[in-house]
């Protein structure tokens, strides 16, 4: 099951939940998200999705080292990351 890391934190910035007006302002100031609220959206829509039975492709996530390590904090035994792609490609490729 894919889910965008980016598109639960828009999801969730629109929800009126205590962290959306912090989600908010950060992604209007081009800032970064805390790692911890990121991997709490993805832990809950995964839990949603019904976790125990799927595998699941998190586009946009981690990024760096920081957040794999927030990522296994916060998901504690619970899952499993298995693999992380990582493509790097220049502009031009990416069009």
């Amino acid at each position: 099951m894919h889910l965008s890391a980016g598109d639960l934190l828009r999801a969730e910035r629109d929800t009126g939940s205590p962290d959306a007006k912090l989600i908010n302002d950060l992604i209007n100031a081009g800032a970064i998200v805390p790692v911890k609220i990121t991997v709490q959206l993805i832990k809950k829509a995964m839990k949603k999705a019904g976790w125990a039975k799927k595998r699941f492709l998190i586009d946009g996530f981690p990024r760096n080292e920081e957040n794999y390590l927030g990522f296994v904090d916060v998901m504690g035994g619970d899952v499993n990351m298995e693999k992380v792609l990582f493509f790097e490609a220049d502009e031009e490729t990416l069009v």
